[in-house]
Protein backbone atom coordinates (compact mmCIF):
# COMPACT_ATOMS: atom_id res chain seq x y z
CA UNK A 1 0.00 0.00 0.00
CA UNK A 2 1.85 3.12 -0.83
CA UNK A 3 2.27 6.06 1.35
CA UNK A 4 0.25 9.25 1.12
CA UNK A 5 2.54 12.49 1.00
CA UNK A 6 1.43 13.21 4.31
CA UNK A 7 2.28 9.98 5.74
CA UNK A 8 5.22 10.61 4.34
CA UNK A 9 6.22 13.74 5.43
CA UNK A 10 4.80 12.15 9.01
CA UNK A 11 7.82 9.52 8.61
CA UNK A 12 10.79 11.83 7.55
CA UNK A 13 9.97 14.10 10.26
CA UNK A 14 10.01 11.65 12.94
CA UNK A 15 13.02 10.05 11.54
CA UNK A 16 14.64 13.28 11.30
CA UNK A 17 13.78 14.04 14.81
CA UNK A 18 15.34 10.67 15.85
CA UNK A 19 18.07 10.84 14.18
CA UNK A 20 18.87 14.63 15.88
CA UNK A 21 17.76 13.29 19.51
CA UNK A 22 20.32 9.92 18.69
CA UNK A 23 23.10 12.49 17.52
CA UNK A 24 22.81 14.88 20.83
CA UNK A 25 22.49 11.93 23.06
CA UNK A 26 25.32 9.55 21.32
CA UNK A 27 27.55 13.03 21.44
CA UNK A 28 27.61 12.45 25.04
CA UNK A 29 27.82 8.77 25.98
CA UNK A 30 30.71 7.32 23.86
CA UNK A 31 32.10 4.20 25.64
CA UNK A 32 34.20 1.39 24.42
CA UNK A 33 30.87 -1.05 24.68
CA UNK A 34 29.31 0.96 22.38
CA UNK A 35 32.29 0.85 20.03
CA UNK A 36 33.34 -2.62 19.68
CA UNK A 37 29.48 -3.79 19.34
CA UNK A 38 29.40 -1.14 16.12
CA UNK A 39 32.84 -2.94 14.57
CA UNK A 40 30.12 -6.19 15.34
CA UNK A 41 26.99 -5.12 14.14
CA UNK A 42 27.66 -4.76 10.15
CA UNK A 43 27.70 -7.96 8.18
CA UNK A 44 25.57 -11.09 7.34
CA UNK A 45 23.23 -12.74 9.90
CA UNK A 46 21.45 -15.78 9.00
CA UNK A 47 18.52 -18.05 10.51
CA UNK A 48 16.80 -21.71 8.68
CA UNK A 49 13.64 -23.35 9.31
CA UNK A 50 11.98 -26.89 8.57
CA UNK A 51 8.99 -28.41 9.24
CA UNK A 52 6.77 -31.12 7.56
CA UNK A 53 4.89 -28.58 5.87
CA UNK A 54 7.81 -25.42 4.32
CA UNK A 55 11.71 -24.48 4.50
CA UNK A 56 12.51 -21.03 4.79
CA UNK A 57 15.91 -19.45 4.68
CA UNK A 58 16.04 -15.86 5.88
CA UNK A 59 18.91 -13.77 5.78
CA UNK A 60 19.86 -9.80 6.97
CA UNK A 61 22.43 -8.32 5.80
CA UNK A 62 23.57 -4.91 7.93
CA UNK A 63 25.62 -2.44 6.91
CA UNK A 64 26.78 0.92 8.32
CA UNK A 65 24.61 4.03 6.67
CA UNK A 66 25.41 7.04 8.55
CA UNK A 67 28.51 6.94 11.65
CA UNK A 68 27.82 10.61 12.94
CA UNK A 69 24.03 9.30 13.26
CA UNK A 70 24.97 5.74 13.99
CA UNK A 71 21.88 4.24 11.58
CA UNK A 72 22.54 1.07 9.48
CA UNK A 73 20.60 -0.37 6.77
CA UNK A 74 19.49 -3.98 6.62
CA UNK A 75 18.55 -5.58 3.79
CA UNK A 76 16.25 -8.34 4.93
CA UNK A 77 15.90 -11.27 2.28
CA UNK A 78 13.69 -14.56 2.85
CA UNK A 79 13.14 -17.69 0.26
CA UNK A 80 10.81 -19.81 1.53
CA UNK A 81 9.31 -23.41 0.43
CA UNK A 82 6.10 -24.97 0.70
CA UNK A 83 6.05 -28.63 1.70
CA UNK A 84 2.66 -29.83 -0.30
CA UNK A 85 1.49 -34.12 -0.26
CA UNK A 86 5.48 -34.40 0.76
CA UNK A 87 6.59 -32.83 -2.77
CA UNK A 88 8.64 -28.96 -1.81
CA UNK A 89 6.92 -26.67 -4.35
CA UNK A 90 8.32 -23.81 -5.87
CA UNK A 91 10.66 -21.01 -3.95
CA UNK A 92 9.16 -17.70 -3.59
CA UNK A 93 11.12 -15.01 -2.53
CA UNK A 94 10.87 -11.81 -0.60
CA UNK A 95 12.91 -9.09 0.15
CA UNK A 96 12.39 -5.50 2.52
CA UNK A 97 14.98 -2.94 3.35
CA UNK A 98 15.16 -0.86 6.82
CA UNK A 99 17.18 2.15 8.23
CA UNK A 100 17.59 1.70 11.92
CA UNK A 101 18.94 3.26 14.57
CA UNK A 102 21.35 2.38 17.24
CA UNK A 103 20.16 3.27 20.81
CA UNK A 104 22.93 4.23 23.00
CA UNK A 105 21.34 3.08 26.05
CA UNK A 106 20.22 -0.41 25.51
CA UNK A 107 22.65 -1.09 22.47
CA UNK A 108 20.03 -2.40 20.46
CA UNK A 109 18.73 -1.24 16.13
CA UNK A 110 15.36 0.24 16.56
CA UNK A 111 13.00 0.84 13.19
CA UNK A 112 12.06 4.12 13.98
CA UNK A 113 8.52 3.46 12.13
CA UNK A 114 7.37 -0.06 13.49
CA UNK A 115 9.76 0.15 16.78
CA UNK A 116 11.18 -3.61 15.83
CA UNK A 117 14.38 -4.26 17.84
CA UNK A 118 17.68 -5.68 16.82
CA UNK A 119 19.31 -7.00 19.72
CA UNK A 120 22.95 -8.15 19.16
CA UNK A 121 25.17 -10.75 21.31
CA UNK A 122 28.71 -10.39 20.33
CA UNK A 123 29.53 -13.72 22.82
CA UNK A 124 27.05 -15.52 20.87
CA UNK A 125 27.86 -14.27 17.67
CA UNK A 126 23.98 -13.66 17.06
CA UNK A 127 21.30 -11.00 16.51
CA UNK A 128 17.78 -11.58 18.26
CA UNK A 129 14.47 -10.27 16.68
CA UNK A 130 11.79 -11.17 18.77
CA UNK A 131 12.20 -14.46 19.32
CA UNK A 132 13.95 -15.34 16.32
CA UNK A 133 17.84 -16.08 16.81
CA UNK A 134 20.14 -15.16 13.15
CA UNK A 135 24.01 -16.90 13.50
CA UNK A 136 26.53 -14.21 12.52
CA UNK A 137 28.48 -15.44 9.59
CA UNK A 138 32.38 -14.43 9.90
Amino acid sequence: MPLTNDLKIKHMKLLLTLLAVLFMVTNCQNSRNEKSLQDFIPGTYVKFGESEYSKAWDTLEISSFNDITKTYSIDHRVGFQSIIDGRLQPKDFTAEKYIVVLNPTTFQLQEPTTGKLFTFSTEHQSLLVNSAEYKKLK
